[in-house]
């Protein structure tokens, strides 16, 4: 979900996520997410990079049914664009950034008292269930990305000099064109 935070403004300056459940209650809620950007080359991924404090806050409405949890983050989609835009022309050959995404996993004990493990990847405003097999891998992926990658915050990323460093530090990561 996109949140407009100044009345008249146009852009979008805040993402959340709000988890809910329309079916049976659920008990024992409980999420984790993980966001990450990738680096594209011509659309195609070549590079993830984990985002620390892309949601500054979760909260737990500790209800069984409807709205469960939201994730909130403090004007995230506009640094995030404003990070993406100062980026763009220190990528050369077809590579930019593409992003946020996250996962999430839910595990939580249904109305019949079985004990279930959902994952969700959460693309600008779409959302997919993946089955839990294809799920628990891109989660565990994901996990261990964190130790091979160090993650970093869009405050780490304000001023140009700033982007242009952490382009260069990525250029011996990322495939050679070809």
């Amino acid at each position: 979900m996109l949140v407009r935070e100044e009345p008249g403004d146009t852009r979008c300056t805040d993402r959340r996520i709000v988890i809910s459940s329309d079916g049976g209650p659920v008990r024992n809620f409980d999420v984790e997410q993980i966001t990450w950007f990738e680096i594209v080359r011509y659309g195609k991924p070549v590079f993830r990079q984990p985002l620390n404090g892309y949601f500054a806050a979760s909260f737990s409405t500790g209800r069984q049914k409807g709205e469960l949890m939201t994730f909130r983050g403090y004007r995230n989609n506009q640094k995030f664009f404003e990070f993406e835009d100062t980026a763009k022309p220190f990528f050369k050959d077809g590579l930019s950034v593409e992003g946020p995404k996250s996962i999430l996993t839910a595990s939580y004990r249904d109305a019949f008292g079985k004990d279930r493990r959902e994952y969700f990847i959460v693309s600008y405003d779409a959302v997919t269930l993946l089955d839990n097999d294809e799920g628990a891998k891109r989660w565990q992926e994901l996990q261990d990305l964190g130790s091979k990658v160090q993650g970093i915050e869009l405050d780490q990323l304000v001023k140009p000099t700033q982007v242009k460093a952490w382009v260069n530090s990525l250029t011996p990561k990322i495939p050679a064109v070809h």
